[in-house]
């Protein structure tokens, strides 16, 4: 039962890692109105997203993509994810300057497969069953970007997020491999998440640019919606809090003066159910 809880808690950090796509993650903080069509592996992830800069302040940022991943035993498949947010950025005040942003993820809708591995005396089984699920966030940033030269941006800032994933109620089949089966009445587990990071932007030719990322992220408050009945007991998980690490780094090919090639990796590195993940991928994006 813990170990399902926690994989459930990882499965939101990986969900919350494919949405950041969306939202710019491997992008500067300030920079033209464009739009980008990606496709990654790890976990598979595709679709488009951008940005459209209102006024010389503000920009609209987000984007939608199709996705499928995998957090220990918790297998997610066939879900719509969207991302969308609003960045101030206080470009009057000069190279160095305060910025905010405010936003929210929804996945509202894909199947959930779930592997319970158990032990009775000396013999392991295994209970497997699927289920409806949705993934929904909100987040607030606050930093500070410092354009310390025409090729170079670096920024530091600070979030916290507040996460729901909706799980659907389903009942493990009774089998030999199975003889103690789970029903889960269905449930909403929640995560809140502080993060604190920086990220680097560096333009080396007019055709080649990389950027690196890197932030710590802590959970708390985090509580478990599996509601579980088994052999009669009706049960409900513990869950741990965990400290981990989010990375990414990006290679851009100009290969027109409006289009550039991109290539990427992002993931985690931390203790179970968080875990040490990967996701890379290919993305064209055209600036306006």
């Amino acid at each position: 039962m813990r170990t399902l809880g926690g994989d459930r808690q990882g499965a939101i950090v990986t969900n919350r890692v494919l949405a950041s796509i969306l939202g710019g993650f491997n992008e500067q903080i300030n920079c033209t109105t464009c739009i980008s069509a990606f496709g990654e592996i790890g976990s598979f992830s595709a679709g488009v997203h951008g940005r459209h800069a209102i006024t010389q302040d503000l920009s609209v940022i987000g984007g939608i993509a199709y996705s499928n991943y995998r957090n220990g035993d918790v297998h997610v498949t066939g879900m719509p994810l969207g991302a969308a947010s609003l960045r101030y950025d206080f470009t009057e005040l000069g190279i160095s300057r305060p910025y905010f942003e405010a936003g929210g993820i929804a996945a509202p809708g894909g199947t959930a497969n779930f592997r319970r591995s158990y032990t009775v005396g000396a013999v392991d089984f295994s209970g497997l069953a699927s289920a409806t699920t949705a993934n929904y966030g909100a987040f607030g940033r606050a930093g500070w970007v410092y354009r310390f030269s025409p090729r170079d941006e670096a920024s530091v800032g600070a979030e916290l997020s507040h996460y729901w994933q909706r799980v659907g109620g389903y009942a493990e089949a009774f089998s030999p491999i199975n003889p103690v089966p789970l029903v889960n009445g269905g449930g909403t587990d929640q995560m809140n998440i502080a993060r604190f990071g920086g990220q680097l932007t560096h333009l080396w030719t007019d055709t080649i640019e990389t950027q690196v990322n890197f932030g710590i992220g802590r959970s708390f408050g985090s509580r478990s919606g599996l509601n579980a009945i088994i052999d009669g007991a009706s049960l409900t998980p513990g869950l741990g809090e965990y400290t981990w690490a989010e990375y990414g780094a990006r290679i851009g090919y100009r290969i027109q003066p409006n289009i550039i090639l991109d290539a990427f990796a992002d993931g985690t590195l931390g203790p179970w159910p968080i875990g040490n993940t990967v996701h890379g991928g290919v993305a064209v994006r055209y600036t306006f």
